[in-house]
């Protein structure tokens, strides 16, 4: 019952092996540069769900993303049952609960 998707755009970076960090580099990169960048930017911080670079900037708009990071969780349904903006404990609760409340107990014990 949970699919989580981290969503981008193109940012014209590229991965330093040497920083192990995405930077901006001075020439364009191509599309598929960018999500080479991103691979390697996953495994560095050990995520494993699904990300996707949204081509120009509708998605963003639609959810009204402001900074990074921008948590919007969706339930079953389609609907929005919560929207974050920006790292920190607080955030990381209320998506937590909110997580816990739309998978429920079952889904809590089936991770475990």
């Amino acid at each position: 019952g949970l699919v989580i998707v981290g969503m981008t755009r193109h940012y014209n970076y590229e991965w330093n092996d040497a920083t192990n960090r995405a930077s901006r580099r001075k020439d364009p990169t191509t599309p598929e540069e960018e999500a080479e960048m991103l691979k390697k930017f996953a495994k560095h911080h050990k995520l494993h769900h699904r990300f996707a670079i949204q081509d120009g900037r509708d998605i963003s708009s639609y959810y009204g993303v402001t900074g990074i990071p921008h948590v919007v969780v969706i339930d079953q349904k389609g609907k929005i049952r919560l929207m974050r903006v920006g790292s920190g404990e607080k955030n990381a609760k209320d998506i937590e609960g909110m997580l816990k409340k739309l998978l429920g107990p079952d889904a809590a014990a089936a991770g475990s």
